[in-house]
């Protein structure tokens, strides 16, 4: 899954734009996902700023396929 694909499949399944960040802005209370030279990295950004649960990929499907499964599983327990 490349980052195109995880977007279409985030608003097939509606999935709010206010939980997830993608290659964006470091805004507050939302799991992000950055392209960092030749590295992803995905990581929930708090609302003091830190970095919590963050996680490093060398491949973009593994570092989408991660984020899409968080953000699945967090809907879910809404």
């Amino acid at each position: 899954m490349n980052v195109r694909e995880l977007k279409e499949r985030l608003q097939e399944m509606e999935i709010p734009e206010t939980y997830y960040e993608i290659n964006g802005h470091l805004l507050p209370d939302r799991y992000i996902l950055n392209k960092i030279s030749d590295s992803w990295e995905v990581f929930y950004h708090d609302e003091r700023g830190n970095q919590n649960d963050y996680h490093k990929f060398y491949d973009e499907d593994e570092a989408c396929l991660y984020l899409y499964n968080i953000l699945k599983l967090v809907t879910l327990s809404l």
